[in-house]
């Protein structure tokens, strides 16, 4: 990704509501993410999202962000470069409002990255979600 955009929210996510999209008990981004919301007192409702685990972190773990109990204000995407647009169209379709990708793969992949870019930036516009990308910040 090129770092010709910058994230656009404004909102401060002490009290928000946040989905960890690919949580894991084993020693990855989403469970290092949870880990340090924990550690700096984040207040809001943590939901991790990944089909393969029941509960992750001592907290209930959903197959998917259709199935959270309230819609989340902020997804986290800890997953591989690959999966994220599935996972990002169904974060818009509940109204998530920002996003944070935690994987490369993208623009400085290549032609294919670019195309994915494209269609991740075109998402988040359309639903007016402020987008973080690992390497740079997005706004889209």
């Amino acid at each position: 990704m090129r770092n010709d955009h910058r994230c656009g929210s404004t909102h401060s996510f002490g009290h928000n509501r946040f989905a960890v999209i690919g949580a894991s008990d084993k020693p990855t981004i989403g469970r290092r993410l949870i880990a340090s919301l924990d550690r700096i007192g984040f207040t809001g409702p943590i939901f991790p999202i990944n089909p393969n685990y029941s509960s992750v972190a001592g907290r209930q773990c959903y197959s998917s962000i259709a199935e959270l109990p309230e819609a989340p204000d902020v997804a986290a995407f800890c997953v591989g470069h690959a999966r994220v647009l599935d996972a990002l169209r169904a974060a818009a379709e509940r109204g998530v409002r920002g996003a944070v990708i935690y994987d490369g793969g993208f623009a400085e992949r290549g032609e294919d990255g670019r195309r994915l870019q494209a269609r991740i930036e075109g998402i988040c516009r359309d639903a007016g979600i402020a987008l973080c990308g690992a390497e740079t910040a997005w706004e889209c």
